[in-house]
């Protein structure tokens, strides 16, 4: 072999296993909208119904319509699928076709369930069906919900609309309700709608006669709590439906012959929009917190401004105060929603219950800023006497520049008392005694000077202009930078 030869068979069988990885690694996609067919069983298929016959002569076989439950086809039993419970239900999808004499090729397999809607207490489907007409003709639905979705479920709850139903149909004819019976007898009445009482799913039941079969839509009302709660991941809708004809009616023409057929398709977390619905939920809830927070926070802001022991500046405070509270933990709740929602998506039960746990706190925590003491000393100046000359002729008064004030914070406390020391004033060669302070009420020429303040609750600007230095006339003093100290005590506060 050539040397380029051997090259291009060398690529080739690199481009083959390649084309083969891909085919075993490339995920397989299933549709997740419900119209997933599943398992599919033909019995119009020689090699399929050959198959089952095999296996014993004197075993019933499934036929092309149903005389009896009996009738039906349980693929476990014969070893070639899953296992079909007593009420149809299955884990997985499945389609079945009995025989007929396919003279249109119908294919139930193409029946799928679409444009699924979820409504805050509601969830729709529309059930897409080829186009089938046919005599005596009836169908058989049922509802089943899996997961925490079941909580709120209640199959007399479940509607259909647009399915053409003949009303002539009366259980009150013998024929009738014998023919329906052979036929179809799975304890459950014909005609009985939304019946709810076979192990938590719904039934219902519809007359066609010679009316088509074609699209129609199935709503499903939940209660009042699916909107105010989530749905567990493993939340499902099953939706089976049978078609079949009454016994002794079905037409001998082959060209009349209709299929009889059995669907289960199954609505999973994605297909029922789980994390929309979920989302939905927690936001609507978060929106229910920041109203009942705002609207405490009007309460305490009433409170706040009619109570009359607190002048403006105090209601001013306390109002922002609240505010603040409110704002910073609404802010904190928004971004708790906003990282499950955006980010985790992982809606557990807690979640729910946290959002009132922090709507509670956060109101806790505004009334207690109402309710708690509160005395403290929010700003002191320094006490500017500026510049004088001293006047031997007469005494000398240096009075306190700038309008010096100080802050004082009370909240539920009956009074406060405020006392001013004040210091000898030196330059470091003479010394201004504290006795020669005056204002205030304080006695001049007193050493171990000392200024008194009280009030009450709230916030208190407290001027003190009216202090001054009183120099005698017979005090010689060298020029300089005379400083001393001034010492606060807030009193009578709480221990």
């Amino acid at each position: 072999m050539k040397i380029n030869q051997l090259i291009f068979a060398s690529k080739l069988m690199l481009f083959l296993i390649f084309c083969l990885c891909l085919v075993y690694f490339l995920p397989v996609s299933a549709k997740g909208d419900g119209s997933d067919a599943g398992n599919y069983y033909n019995f119009n298929d020689g090699k399929f119904y050959n198959t089952l016959h095999s296996r014993s002569f004197f075993e019933p076989k499934p036929s092309g319509y149903f005389i009896s439950k009996g009738d039906y086809f349980n693929p476990d039993y014969y070893g070639v699928g899953p296992k079909i419970d007593y009420n149809r239900f299955s884990d997985n999808p499945y389609t079945i076709l009995y025989k007929y004499n396919p003279y249109d090729g119908y294919n139930p397999r193409n029946i799928t369930l679409n444009n699924i809607i979820n409504n805050i207490n509601n969830i729709s489907y529309e059930v897409n069906i080829p186009n089938l007409k046919d005599n005596d003709a009836y169908i058989d639905t049922r509802v089943r919900t899996e997961g925490s979705i079941s909580n709120y479920f209640n199959g007399s709850n479940t509607k259909y609309y647009g399915i053409s139903e003949d009303n002539g149909f009366s259980l009150s004819k013998e024929a009738d309700r014998f023919a329906y019976n052979s036929i179809y007898g799975i304890d459950n009445n014909f005609q009985k709608k939304n019946d709810s009482s076979k192990d938590g799913y719904d039934i219902s039941n519809f007359y066609l006669n010679n009316n088509s079969l074609s699209n129609f839509k199935v709503s499903i009302n939940f209660n009042n709590n699916y909107e105010n709660h989530f749905i567990s991941k493993d939340s499902k809708i099953y939706f089976y439906l049978i078609r079949n004809t009454l016994n002794g009616k079905v037409p001998i023409s082959w060209y009349m012959n209709s299929p009889v057929f059995e669907v289960l398709r199954i609505l999973s977390y994605h297909d029922l929009h789980g994390d929309q619905h979920n989302a939905a939920v927690l936001e609507n809830r978060e929106q229910k917190v920041s109203k009942d927070l705002n609207e405490e926070l009007s309460n305490l802001q009433k409170q706040i401004n009619n109570d009359q022991q607190y002048d403006s500046n105090t209601q001013n405070y306390l109002d922002k105060q609240v505010r603040d509270i409110c704002n910073k933990n609404e802010d904190h709740i928004n971004h708790y929603v906003q990282q499950i929602v955006h980010r985790s998506r992982n809606y557990s039960n807690d979640i729910l219950s946290n959002l009132n746990d922090q709507k509670f706190n956060t109101i806790q925590e505004m009334k207690d800023l109402l309710s708690k003491k509160v005395l403290s000393i929010d700003s002191i100046p320094n006490l500017n006497f500026g510049t004088q000359s001293l006047s031997y002729m007469g005494n000398t008064i240096a009075r306190i520049q700038n309008s010096p004030v100080f802050k004082i914070r009370s909240f539920n406390n009956s009074n406060w008392r405020m006392n001013l020391s004040l210091s000898d004033m030196t330059d470091g060669k003479d010394t201004i005694s504290s006795k020669y302070f005056q204002g205030n009420n304080s006695s001049y020429n007193n050493k171990n000077k000392t200024f008194n303040f009280s009030g009450k609750d709230g916030v208190k600007d407290i001027s003190l202009n009216n202090i001054s230095i009183k120099i005698p006339n017979n005090i010689r003093l060298h020029s300089g930078n005379y400083r001393g100290t001034a010492t606060w005590n807030l009193v009578n506060g709480p221990k």
